[in-house]
């Protein structure tokens, strides 16, 4: 089972790179829909597609 990881980094900011965050088992994302997240204290919505490809916002 994949799971689907985040990178946390900010790319304006200039400080070390913080660790990718374990979000959910990409098994879990239905094709079309999406799911929600906090991550570094910030909400986030992630999207699968038929594609098989993943967009946050």
């Amino acid at each position: 089972m994949s799971s689907m990881t985040i990178s946390t980094d900010d790319p304006t900011k200039t400080t070390a790179s913080s660790t990718p965050q374990a979000i959910c088992p990409l098994d879990d994302i239905v094709p079309e829909t999406g799911v929600c997240a906090l991550v570094a204290g910030k909400q986030i919505a992630i999207f699968l597609t038929l594609d098989d490809e993943l967009y946050a916002i």
